[in-house]
Protein backbone atom coordinates (compact mmCIF):
# COMPACT_ATOMS: atom_id res chain seq x y z
CA UNK A 1 0.00 0.00 0.00
CA UNK A 2 1.34 3.32 -0.64
CA UNK A 3 2.51 5.32 2.24
CA UNK A 4 0.72 8.29 1.13
CA UNK A 5 -3.03 6.77 0.57
CA UNK A 6 -2.29 4.66 3.86
CA UNK A 7 -1.14 8.06 5.84
CA UNK A 8 -4.50 9.79 4.34
CA UNK A 9 -6.64 6.79 5.97
CA UNK A 10 -5.11 7.78 8.96
CA UNK A 11 -5.14 11.61 8.76
CA UNK A 12 -8.84 11.11 7.83
CA UNK A 13 -10.33 8.12 10.02
CA UNK A 14 -8.00 7.91 13.46
CA UNK A 15 -7.12 10.20 15.92
CA UNK A 16 -5.11 8.64 19.18
CA UNK A 17 -5.89 9.63 22.61
CA UNK A 18 -2.86 9.25 24.49
CA UNK A 19 -4.26 8.86 27.95
CA UNK A 20 -6.21 5.48 27.54
CA UNK A 21 -5.34 2.07 27.45
CA UNK A 22 -8.33 0.79 25.34
CA UNK A 23 -7.61 1.35 21.29
CA UNK A 24 -9.42 -0.32 18.17
CA UNK A 25 -8.96 -4.18 17.69
CA UNK A 26 -7.40 -5.17 14.07
CA UNK A 27 -10.66 -6.64 12.52
CA UNK A 28 -12.22 -3.13 13.82
CA UNK A 29 -9.89 -1.15 12.17
CA UNK A 30 -9.39 -3.39 9.23
CA UNK A 31 -13.11 -3.29 8.63
CA UNK A 32 -12.99 0.92 9.26
CA UNK A 33 -10.49 0.62 6.14
CA UNK A 34 -12.46 -1.02 3.66
CA UNK A 35 -15.21 1.65 4.50
CA UNK A 36 -12.97 4.43 3.89
CA UNK A 37 -11.72 2.58 0.97
CA UNK A 38 -15.38 2.69 -0.60
CA UNK A 39 -15.86 6.10 0.26
CA UNK A 40 -12.79 7.61 -1.22
CA UNK A 41 -12.89 5.96 -4.29
CA UNK A 42 -8.85 3.97 -3.19
CA UNK A 43 -8.53 0.73 -4.58
CA UNK A 44 -8.56 -2.04 -1.43
CA UNK A 45 -5.01 -3.58 -0.57
CA UNK A 46 -5.13 -7.26 0.91
CA UNK A 47 -4.75 -7.36 4.86
CA UNK A 48 -1.32 -8.44 4.75
CA UNK A 49 -0.19 -4.99 3.30
CA UNK A 50 -2.60 -3.10 5.71
CA UNK A 51 -0.53 -4.69 8.35
CA UNK A 52 2.68 -3.73 6.64
CA UNK A 53 1.68 0.08 6.60
CA UNK A 54 0.61 -0.41 10.18
CA UNK A 55 4.06 -1.63 10.99
CA UNK A 56 5.86 1.45 9.62
CA UNK A 57 3.98 4.29 11.16
CA UNK A 58 4.89 2.17 14.31
CA UNK A 59 1.51 2.16 16.12
CA UNK A 60 1.59 0.72 19.47
CA UNK A 61 -0.13 -2.26 20.31
CA UNK A 62 -1.31 -3.08 23.67
CA UNK A 63 -3.78 -5.61 25.80
CA UNK A 64 -6.92 -4.38 26.95
CA UNK A 65 -9.09 -6.43 28.50
CA UNK A 66 -7.68 -9.79 27.90
CA UNK A 67 -7.46 -8.97 23.30
CA UNK A 68 -4.64 -6.93 21.53
CA UNK A 69 -5.19 -3.39 20.02
CA UNK A 70 -3.75 -0.93 18.79
CA UNK A 71 -3.71 1.67 21.80
CA UNK A 72 -5.07 5.27 21.87
CA UNK A 73 -6.69 4.83 18.46
CA UNK A 74 -10.38 5.84 17.57
CA UNK A 75 -12.55 6.09 14.68
CA UNK A 76 -13.51 9.13 13.48
CA UNK A 77 -15.26 11.18 10.26
CA UNK A 78 -17.84 9.53 7.38
CA UNK A 79 -16.08 6.54 7.27
CA UNK A 80 -16.44 5.78 10.88
CA UNK A 81 -20.17 6.32 10.55
CA UNK A 82 -20.20 4.22 7.80
CA UNK A 83 -18.54 1.06 9.35
CA UNK A 84 -20.58 1.52 12.95
CA UNK A 85 -23.64 1.51 10.51
CA UNK A 86 -22.63 -1.46 8.36
CA UNK A 87 -21.46 -3.61 11.31
CA UNK A 88 -25.11 -3.41 12.99
CA UNK A 89 -27.13 -3.75 9.75
CA UNK A 90 -27.66 -7.34 8.32
CA UNK A 91 -27.21 -6.20 4.97
CA UNK A 92 -24.53 -4.27 3.93
CA UNK A 93 -23.07 -4.13 0.38
CA UNK A 94 -20.85 -1.18 -1.32
CA UNK A 95 -20.78 0.75 1.91
CA UNK A 96 -24.74 1.15 2.20
CA UNK A 97 -26.46 -0.18 4.86
CA UNK A 98 -30.10 -1.74 4.18
CA UNK A 99 -31.85 -0.96 6.59
CA UNK A 100 -35.37 -2.73 5.49
CA UNK A 101 -34.18 -5.95 7.46
CA UNK A 102 -33.86 -4.56 10.23
CA UNK A 103 -37.08 -4.73 12.89
CA UNK A 104 -38.85 -1.69 12.72
CA UNK A 105 -37.67 0.09 10.23
CA UNK A 106 -40.09 -0.57 7.63
CA UNK A 107 -42.46 2.77 7.34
Amino acid sequence: MATDTFARFLQECLVIEEDTDDGLDLDTLYGLYISWCGMAAVEREPEQAFLSSLRRHHLRWGRYEGSWVLVGLRMIGPAARDYVMCSAAPLCANGKADLSEVAGAAA
